[in-house]
């Protein structure tokens, strides 16, 4: 008996000997291996109304990257036919150091996936063994229902290097695993596939996509694809100056879905209601059913207050799902940005609103929930939502710490006054307690006042003095007693007022200086050194400054009689 292997070797490696010659005087035998982690197309749906029920249509979820032909064996989702002795071919972009086996050029032609990185490749027929097929295998996602409808598709693209077209590829559902007991010699399996294509399998560029629908009996659990037709059943055409005499398949996409349709239905969007606004949810779909999430089993709903809302509707092909989450709101609340405040110099506040979840707009256009505000102004803020809006504002005032100045001492004439009148923008309090921006000074004395606001306080003071403003000059006298009997004892000036500038000499006739004093209040007695002067004329120098006269000086004679 002729193994399997010796088979498929028989086959495939005669017309593979003379590249394997090339492949081995320019390459190592170095292969890459890749290993790709993909979540199992089996708990994905493309979508709820259309789900291929094909694991991995297009051939990407593979345990290794192939590295020579007959290894669909790498693949995850599809299989061989147990114990046939054909062996289906695995293509992937992975293979890049693999010429037999890479993508787009291989040992069989030229091509590019339909889609994806990979696609598999069967022997349909030869020229040298009658009725000798390869076929793949996958389980199907579900079990096909009774009398539903689906649609199988794939797309197919014949190997350059084909040198035969037939007319014959087709797809047998099952409900159980196609498998041999014993070795077969890769013959068409004899079975009457319930879709196969009659017309010729000629596109050699690009993919050509072939689609039925089937009506299934129900239960086929398992998909197989190949030419189950004899040789003499099918249509052979010859294509001159080609390779291989055989006729091989790059197979890619293969689909099956089911066309019953589930109902279709789109609630709204998640949505905000103003109070005493509702919702009617309303599904016109026919011929089906109706749950929501209260056991209401009506087509429409009204909804009246926040919740999330879900229904379900069903169909003689299935359900479906939608929900809605519905939130309530209300006018915004009356908005308080606070009282009229006054803030320091380099100082600032920040101004924010009471309500959240509302569109802010301040009065210079900015959108921000709060502002920052450190001059002088008026600030107002709207906020809004699609049910209403509020408004408020506020009067910012910027203080500086208080800073005044009462002015230098100063003397005034008696009678006079002096009136001070202090800015309004502070409060005050003087050396008595008086409170007001004024005060007037009528008398000698030290004056001081404490400026203060919500930013500090400030002091001030002034000595003002009172004086005689009449005084001009001194009187001098021309004779004095000095016998101390009260009488006339002193030769001094006399005024009654007090100069700003005082000196006093007294000389002799022969010039000799008898007295000084620069003390306007100092009197000279007749004596000078502790004795007694003569009875004599005495001459004298008396320089003085009263506040509102100039610098004078005076020269005269004075007589001392004893």
């Amino acid at each position: 008996m002729i193994s399997i292997n010796k088979i498929h070797y028989s086959i495939k490696f005669v017309f593979c000997e003379r590249i394997e010659r090339g492949i081995k005087n320019k390459f190592n035998k170095k292969f890459v291996v890749t290993f790709i982690t993909i979540f199992s197309l089996l708990f994905l749906q493309l979508d709820i109304n259309a789900q291929n029920l094909i694991a991995d249509s297009s051939f990407e979820n593979y345990t290794d990257c192939p590295e020579n032909i007959s290894q669909l064996k790498n693949l995850k989702f599809w299989m061989q036919v147990v114990n046939h002795g054909g062996s289906a071919d695995f293509f992937h972009k992975c293979a890049f150091e693999s010429p037999l086996v890479s993508i787009p050029q291989n040992y069989f032609g030229y091509e590019n996936p339909a889609s994806g990185d990979g696609y598999v490749g069967i022997i349909i027929s030869t020229k040298q063994l009658d009725n000798y097929r390869e076929y793949i295998q996958t389980q199907l996602m579900d079990t096909l229902a009774k009398g539903r409808t689906y649609k199988v598709s794939f797309k197919y693209s014949l190997g350059d290097k084909s040198s035969i077209i037939i007319n014959s590829v087709g797809i047998f559902f099952s409900n159980d695993l196609i498998s041999f007991d014993k070795p077969n010699l890769a013959q068409n399996i004899k079975v009457i596939p319930q879709l196969n294509l009659n017309k010729e399998l000629d596109r050699t560029q690009g993919w050509e996509e072939v689609s039925f629908n089937y009506t299934a009996k129900g239960g086929e659990k398992y998909l197989i694809l190949g030419n189950f037709l004899n040789d003499f059943e099918i249509i052979k055409k010859n294509l001159t100056n080609n390779f291989l005499p055989l006729s091989y398949l790059y197979i890619d996409d293969v689909c099956v879905y089911d066309t019953c349709i589930r109902p279709e239905i789109s609630l709204p969007a998640d949505t905000t209601l103003c109070n005493n606004q509702s919702l009617l949810l309303n599904l016109s779909t026919k011929n089906s059913t109706f749950l929501w999430q209260n056991a209401d089993t009506n087509s429409s709903y009204l909804i009246t207050k926040g919740g999330k809302y879900w229904v379900v509707v069903t169909n003689s092909c299935g359900s479906s799902y939608d929900s809605i989450y519905v939130k309530y709101s209300s006018v915004p609340s009356k908005l308080n940005l606070g009282n009229d405040t006054t803030i320091c110099t380099n100082e600032f506040i920040i101004l924010k609103s009471n309500i959240n979840n509302v569109n802010y707009l301040w009065q210079d256009g900015t959108k921000d929930s709060i502002f920052t505000v450190s001059k002088n102004g008026v600030y107002s803020l709207k906020v809004s939502n699609f049910c209403g809006e509020s408004n408020d504002s506020i009067n910012v005032k910027v203080d500086e710490k208080p800073f005044i100045k009462l002015g230098n001492d100063t003397t005034l004439c008696n009678d006079n006054e002096l009136q001070i009148q202090l800015p309004k923008k502070y409060n005050y309090v003087w050396q008595d307690n008086w409170q007001d921006t004024f005060y007037n000074i009528t008398k000698t004395g030290l004056y001081s006042v404490t400026a203060f606001n919500s930013c500090g306080d400030f002091k001030d003071e002034i000595q003002v003095s009172f004086e005689d403003c009449s005084c001009t000059q001194y009187f001098i006298p021309n004779a004095f007693t000095p016998q101390k009997n009260g009488l006339n004892d002193f030769f001094y000036p006399i005024s009654n007022c007090k100069p700003e500038k005082f000196n006093l000499v007294v000389y002799d006739r022969w010039g000799s200086e008898v007295f000084y004093t620069n003390n306007y209040n100092e009197k000279w007695d007749g004596m000078t050194g502790g004795k007694y002067c003569q009875s004599d004329v005495y001459y004298y120098v008396l320089s003085y400054k009263f506040s509102r006269t100039a610098d004078k000086t005076i020269k005269g004679n004075v007589t001392l009689i004893r």
